[in-house]
């Protein structure tokens, strides 16, 4: 082969090498460009997580920084800033040994860069000094090293929390808590804390004094049982607003003799491991008193109602043989007396009133004190009534030459609804005490009358005389029981001093008033307002008083009379017997079903004594409804003259209720209703 071919063969081998190492150039240069692409967006991204990061760090709360070995700040978020009370752009050339004095004794920045961990994060509790300040801070901080490949410190990352609030609020807490706990203990309040499980953690002092051993982990069920109301251990925990009442197990008591607390107990806010404290107050000496009291209520109460039957025994003894008295002188009235037999009567027959009302005072001032007095509702004329009560005393005045007048408004309302017995029975209080107080002048009644609505109407009674008077000074006293106003100023009149009082519970239990007004040597006034119901204007005034005459029209009726005592026996014998009346006589309930067995219904009636030997009259009357199967009218005659009373007879079977004593004129209304009810088209 020539040079020329040898020459052309080199070119073409240069060539094609350099063509090689071109396409070799621009593979590699490819590369190159697109790791350099790579690259770059490397560190665009770890510049935008380093921008993120810092971010981050910047709006964190607590203090972070970058520090080197010997604690010079490299970097710093805002926080550590205005911590370390540096300029914003000045931060790079602190250090913490010039930003922060540390001012516990046991502490320096040497000993704590000396006890940092080498490799993990080391945390510390430290107070510092800041320059230019006075106030001490309390840090938390945290120390974490950050190693090169050798395993050595290059730099430290800082992160602190100011505590010193945080710090003074939970030394304000537990002083409180420590004052408190001082306070309890002054008090002598006990505090047991108590697990979820129930069992004793912790007692103070006071509670652990109650005890004969130490019972932590003892159950609170078996240190305590309960006592009132509650009876649940776990009601009281779970409803931790109520206090119980409880007494210490005997066998753990460190007292011979009981002791009561009252507990309370207080939740913790802790849902998952609940605890519970509970607060004992020894409550020992309340609990004694209020035993004592007890025990001495009950005695009082069995001593009321000692008091109570004693005087309705009393009233009904007393009541019985005035019965007789009362009505042998409503008999002996009409009969004909020389002068000094005529003063002789009159003279028992104020006594015998005076007996009568001092018996009622008796027994009307127990009912009221025992709350047992009951107003009643029934029909009645005002007018009426009220010149009964006046006329009562009309004998009385003119003997002394005082003038007794009465009052009544004209368009006063005529039937009411209410309590004659108990209206009469103020009336005849006030209208006695103005006669018997008023040696000369007069004493005055008078009734009006104010419409409230169409079904009440507001009575005014008003009792004046021109006696001694009562001084203003002694004026309140004269409602007082057992109190009289006496002489010098009124001349002593006997009885009880109650007569006055139970006119004013009276008036106040039919929701009334009462009030008086009177000057020494002048005279006195008592004022009464009642509210009474309105009755029928159209119903007729009732019995009439025109003397009760049998004719040979009438029906001549008869009656069977059941009374034990004998001299009351004489007294309705002679009674009957002057209103022509038939009758028999029993003197126990006994006699009277023999009676009604032999005569079967020829009776109109009984008058049966309650209150008889042998077969009393209640059980005589239930025999009589139940076993004789009779529907015989019946009057139950009683010295008692409660409501109970009255009740008892009713429900027995009786049909009417006449008290003792009782007048010939009660008798002959009794009489007069027996007779229209033995003429009824039902009996004919």
């Amino acid at each position: 082969m020539d040079e020329v071919s040898l020459l052309k063969i080199g070119i073409e081998r240069e060539r094609s090498a350099r063509q090689h190492a071109e396409k070799l150039l621009e593979q590699k240069s490819a590369q190159l460009y697109e790791l350099n692409s790579n690259l770059e967006q490397r560190v665009a991204e770890t510049l935008g997580e380093s921008q993120k990061f810092g971010l981050a760090l910047s709006s964190c709360n607590n203090a972070v920084a970058i520090l080197t070995p010997n604690l010079c700040v490299t970097w710093c978020n805002d926080v550590s800033k205005r911590l370390f009370n540096s300029p914003a752009n000045d931060s790079e050339s602190l250090n913490l040994r010039s930003a922060f004095k540390v001012a516990n004794k046991d502490w320096s920045w040497e000993n704590i860069i000396a006890n940092a961990g080498q490799d993990q994060t080391s945390r510390f509790e430290i107070e510092i000094e800041i320059p230019e300040s006075t106030e001490l801070l309390t840090l938390l901080f945290s120390l974490t090293p950050i190693l090169d490949s050798n395993q050595n410190t290059t730099s430290l990352i800082f992160v602190a929390t100011d505590a010193t609030e945080l710090r003074r609020t939970q030394k304000t807490l537990y002083e409180k808590e420590t004052q408190y706990r001082l306070i309890i203990e002054a008090i002598g309040m006990g505090l047991i804390d108590v697990s979820s499980t129930f069992k004793v953690n912790e007692l103070n002092g006071t509670a652990a004094s109650l005890f004969t051993n130490d019972v932590t982990e003892k159950s609170f069920f078996e240190l305590f049982r309960l006592t009132g109301e509650h009876r649940n251990h776990q009601d009281f925990f779970q409803n931790s607003q109520n206090s119980v009442e409880l007494q210490i197990t005997r066998e753990f008591s460190a007292f011979e003799t009981e002791r009561w607390f009252i507990a309370s107990c207080v939740a913790s806010s802790d849902s998952e491991d609940p605890s519970y404290r509970v607060t004992l107050l020894d409550i020992t000496s309340r609990k004694l008193m209020e035993l004592n009291l007890h025990d001495a209520r009950e005695k009082a109460v069995a001593s009321n109602l000692a008091k109570r039957k004693f005087v309705a025994n009393i009233s009904h003894e007393l009541r019985t043989p005035i019965n007789a008295i009362v009505g042998f002188m409503d008999l002996l009235e009409a009969a004909e007396f020389s002068k000094e037999q005529k003063e002789f009567f009159n003279a028992m027959k104020i006594s015998s009133h005076s007996l009568i009302e001092l018996t009622s005072d008796l027994l009307d001032f127990s009912k009221i004190e025992a709350n047992r007095l009951k107003i009643e509702k029934n029909e009645f004329e005002i007018r009426s009534l009220v010149d009964e009560c006046v006329n009562t005393f009309g004998n009385q005045a003119n003997e002394k030459g005082v003038s007794l007048t009465l009052s009544m408004q004209d368009n006063a309302v005529s039937r009411c609804i209410g309590d004659p017995a108990r209206i009469r029975q103020i009336l005849i209080n006030l209208i006695s005490n103005a006669v018997k107080f008023t040696q000369q002048g007069s004493v005055k009644i008078s009734v009006d009358s104010h419409q409230v609505n169409d079904t009440t109407s507001n009575f005014l009674f008003r009792v004046s005389d021109t006696g001694t008077g009562i001084p203003a000074e002694l004026q309140e006293i004269v409602f007082s029981e057992f109190e009289q106003v006496g002489s010098p100023f009124r001349p002593s009149s006997g009885g009880t001093g109650l007569g006055l009082t139970i006119t004013k519970q009276l008036v106040e239990l039919m929701h009334g008033e009462i009030r008086i007004q009177s000057e020494l040597d002048v005279g006195t006034d008592v004022f009464v307002q009642i509210p009474l119901q309105i009755g029928d204007r159209m119903k007729d005034s009732g019995l009439r008083s025109e003397e009760f005459q049998w004719t040979e029209h009438n029906h001549r009726i008869s009656l069977l009379i059941a009374e034990d005592d004998p001299f009351n026996r004489l007294y309705f014998e002679n009674a009957l017997a002057q209103l022509a009346v038939d009758f028999r006589v029993a003197e126990n309930g006994n006699e009277v079903i023999a009676i009604l067995e032999e005569c079967g219904d020829q009776f109109d009636g009984i008058l049966m004594d309650v209150r008889m030997p042998e077969l009393d009259g209640l059980e005589a009357t239930r025999r009589v409804r139940n076993m004789l199967k009779s529907n015989i009218p019946i009057v139950g005659l009683t010295a008692n003259t409660t409501i109970d009373d009255r009740v008892d007879c009713i429900k027995a079977g009786m049909d009417y209720f006449l008290a003792k004593p009782c007048t010939i004129k009660q008798i002959e209304e009794i009489v007069r209703m027996l007779h229209s009810k033995s003429r009824s088209p039902s009996n004919l």
